[in-house]
């Protein structure tokens, strides 16, 4: 229900095509470092098949030097992917996408432990109620009746706005952050 239908769907939630735009990002982003490393794995020899860094005695042979080495390209490595990973999510697109996922599943959250506190249910019972009243999807499990309380009510309704308002369009409304 959280990941809800396809873009310009009536389906609430975080929308699918959010997903395809982030899986699409981070592959465009594929370091070199990556590149080499599907080369070194693929191997058309039977003996190199068994892992040779498996056991510490292959570092015990190694020369202090080579550890040395080998320690300084690991750790350039995963700072050109780090910075790969910090441009894909400093690009605007990207940010709104996980600022949105965060948000809901945030809102889905904060609903839910409220729920489950008015209404003395279980949190799983208080969650699946909250996501629903978010995406708009409409089922519920019994927590929502004609007999619950009106705060509760009420938190449902504000979850069933904020859902329907799309998260990202009330932050570009009241915060000039995300109009940048």
């Amino acid at each position: 229900m959280l990941i809800g239908g396809p873009a310009f769907s009536t389906a609430g939630g975080i929308k699918v095509g959010r997903f395809i735009i982030l899986f699409q990002e981070f592959l465009s982003k594929k370091t070199d470092g990556s590149k080499v490393m599907a080369k070194h794995t693929t191997s058309s020899s039977i003996s190199s098949t068994a892992n040779p860094y498996r056991g510490t005695e292959y570092f015990h042979r190694l020369k202090d030097t080579e550890k040395q080495t080998r320690l300084e390209k690991i750790a350039s490595r995963q700072r050109q992917t780090l910075r790969d990973l910090l441009l894909v999510v400093n690009r605007k697109l990207v940010r709104e996408i996980l600022v949105v996922i965060a948000l809901y599943i945030f809102v889905a959250l904060v609903g839910a432990s409220l729920l489950q506190f008015l209404t003395d249910s279980l949190y799983e019972d208080a969650l699946f109620e909250s996501v629903s009243a978010l995406t708009g999807t409409g089922i519920t499990i019994g927590v929502t009746s004609l007999n619950l309380d009106l705060i509760s009510k009420l938190i449902l309704s504000m979850n069933m706005i904020v859902g329907r308002f799309e998260i990202i369009a009330i932050l570009y409304i009241f915060f000039s952050y995300f109009r940048k």
